[in-house]
């Protein structure tokens, strides 16, 4: 898909990164690659030509993405990608879409039902925004084109968790904080981010959502540590995750916290999601269960030292189960010690995970699973009702690949055993 929108994606000045976003929200939706390429190549050439020329169908795209001529204009000329995006969102609000294509002479069918398909995916255009880090090309075939990169989320991996200063200029031991993971985690985001004490660190135009003080109380500490590791053990510990999407109508990237749906067999909410061979929506299962970094006991030195020092313990394995650890904590709070200490255990639980290459059919991601839902997913012999903690899309000529990682979550004896 994204090599068929690249030509007309380059004459409408879109980034590799919009084009891949746009390739990803199209094929999760259910577009074939080629008519969907071949679809909004015209769309795209189709509304660059009406804002140049100044066409007549200029206003029915304005009015459509609501807003003036003079607006829209300005808009595809600055950013193309927002522009189309304001437009498919128009049509999935207006109860005259059929109306407004056949208006703009988009009559052809394959054009018609891409775009009105696509009309309802404006979150997935955002959100399927993403950053290139990595083009690679075949010497001896310009047309094979590797390019490998993250979504917005992503921008984490490009700092660490750095510590306030004290008065004279010194780093403070840790960057401590207590409150829900959401304040948890934007205090980090606004920290090192959105906020931080050097200017040079900052990343323009990044905004975090109001705090909504969702998820479990806790404490944390950290000192230059990649911030994309810190965030990931805060949300293993609390259940809760993050995201980051587009916001074209301010130009800016929102961050915000992530909760996630119940979508497995063991509730009757909403209609259950399951993956497993039988139903021939995932291949190449791969079951891991890993305890080399595990530890079930902790000891916590807190404040004090020596024979003064505060110590307590969490953890009630024993015998071959026990794996302890030890970890500090400069608190003389205790049941502040001992909530850190649970969760330094939360980061070191048994690595338990199925990882499997979906289909993308009986369940399509972006319509029927998100990124954070928890899912069943079955192997045949190991069954698991756990949280999607990773997504991976490949985009390769004619096939378009999605691989989640299911975990962490360690099975029952009756799940093991289930054939």
């Amino acid at each position: 898909m994204a090599m068929r929108l690249a030509g007309a994606g380059k004459q409408v000045k879109m980034s590799e990164a919009n084009v891949l976003s746009f390739s990803a929200a199209l094929t999760s939706v259910g577009i074939e690659a080629e008519a969907g390429g071949s679809s909004f190549s015209k769309l795209m050439l189709g509304i660059q030509k009406e804002v140049k020329t100044g066409g007549k169908s200029l206003q029915t795209f304005a009015k459509t993405a609501g807003m003036s001529v003079a607006q829209f204009k300005t808009l595809f000329e600055k950013d193309a990608t927002s522009a189309i995006v304001s437009f498919l969102e128009g049509i999935g609000k207006s109860d005259d879409a059929i109306l407004i294509l056949q208006k703009l002479g988009m009559e052809e069918v394959r054009l018609r039902d891409a775009i009105l398909r696509a009309s309802g995916a404006g979150d997935l255009f955002r959100q399927r925004a993403g950053i290139v880090r990595h083009v690679e090309t075949t010497r001896d075939n310009a047309d094979d084109v590797t390019v490998k990169g993250y979504t917005l989320d992503g921008l984490t991996k490009l700092r660490v968790t750095v510590p306030q200063v004290d008065g004279e200029g010194h780093y403070l031991e840790f960057d401590r904080i207590q409150g829900n993971a959401e304040t948890v985690i934007k205090h980090y985001l606004e920290n090192n981010i959105t906020a931080p004490l050097d200017p040079e660190r900052k990343l323009q135009g990044v905004f975090l959502m109001p705090d909504l003080h969702r998820g479990k109380y806790m404490p944390w500490q950290t000192r230059f540590e990649e911030l994309d590791a810190v965030l990931e053990n805060i949300c293993v510990y609390a259940d809760v995750g993050y995201f980051a999407t587009i916001d074209f109508d301010n130009g800016r990237i929102i961050f915000d916290i992530l909760e996630g749906t119940d979508r497995s067999e063991n509730q009757d909410v909403r209609s259950p999601v399951v993956f497993s061979a039988k139903r021939s929506n995932i291949t190449k299962i791969t079951y891991t269960e890993s305890y080399l970094s595990a530890k079930s006991a902790a000891y916590l030195g807190g404040a004090g030292e020596h024979e003064e020092q505060l110590i307590l313990s969490v953890g009630d394995a024993s015998g071959f189960d026990r794996a302890e650890m030890w970890a500090t904590n400069s608190t003389d709070d205790p049941d502040e010690l001992l909530e850190f200490g649970n969760a330094q255990l939360a980061e070191r639980l048994p690595s338990i995970a199925l990882k499997g290459e979906t289909l993308n059919k009986n369940a399509v991601y972006g319509k029927d699973w998100f990124l954070g839902d928890i899912i069943t997913v079955t192997d045949g012999r190991h069954t698991l009702d756990s949280r999607v903690t990773e997504v991976t899309e490949t985009y390769e000529p004619d096939h378009y690949s999605i691989t989640p990682v299911f975990g962490k979550d360690l099975p029952t004896l009756k799940q093991i055993l289930r054939l």
